[in-house]
């Protein structure tokens, strides 16, 4: 049996050192530059080969530190207001509410209530921190459903993104990052990913491939020459 990577999502000691590294980049510089370093889903020094032109990284970082610094309240409650600008309705909310009404579901009904987001937000901290966090709606979540659920491990959404990568989406990724296709969208770098140069990031980096996979895909269908319904 091969042993995990190191930035395998799908294994605890995979979860356990990415989340180690995004807290060591966090132990840096004030309290705004520590919540923008501990959100971005790759430092933007490690994302800039991948593209063509990189982007300042300014034009990402500076509205969000201005957000954190001119959010009112507690730390907790200016993290919380960072969250509903950048991490929720770009990444979380985005990506479980997609799945799941894909599926006829709705996963976070009635949480995404704005009356009950505002009256979340205003509680002092040691009612949504407490022990363990989120101690107010555990409580209640209790006198509905019992402790045993109330009290249950949390648990995340974990895609082997990496087996993936490097097993039956290969031939995909062969494809997409082909240099000539690469060139043609003029977004991602051929230099970097083209001439099979995207397995290395498959072995080093995964996760920043995986995005990388999912804009190739994006740049193919808004050209049309990708049909996902044949797929």
């Amino acid at each position: 049996m091969s042993l995990p990577s190191r930035t395998d999502r799908t294994t605890r000691v995979g979860e356990l050192l990415r989340t180690a590294k995004r807290v060591a980049r966090g132990l840096r510089g004030t309290d705004a530059e520590a919540y923008v370093a501990l959100t971005q889903v790759g430092a933007l020094e490690k994302t800039a080969p991948l593209v063509r032109e990189p982007a300042d990284a300014a034009r990402f970082t500076v509205p969000l530190l201005r957000a954190f610094e001119g959010a009112g309240g507690s730390q907790i409650q200016r993290h919380i207001v960072c969250d509903m600008l950048n991490s929720l309705p770009n990444d979380m909310l985005t990506k479980v509410d997609r799945a799941s009404m894909a599926c006829h579901l709705e996963a976070r009904v009635p949480l995404l209530d704005h009356r009950i987001a505002e009256a979340g937000i205003g509680l002092p901290p040691e009612f949504t921190l407490g022990n363990k966090g989120k101690a107010v709606l555990k409580q209640l979540y209790e006198r509905r459903f019992g402790r045993a659920l109330a009290r249950r491990k949390k648990q995340g959404f974990g895609v082997p993104v990496e087996k993936w990568l490097r097993g039956h989406l290969a031939p995909e990724c062969d494809r997409l990052f082909d240099k000539k296709v690469l060139d043609r969208h003029g977004v991602l770098s051929s230099a970097t990913l083209g001439d099979g140069k995207w397995r290395e990031w498959a072995k080093k980096d995964p996760q920043l491939l995986w995005h990388a996979f999912a804009l190739a895909v994006w740049c193919e269908l808004r050209d049309g020459h990708l049909d996902v319904r044949s797929k």
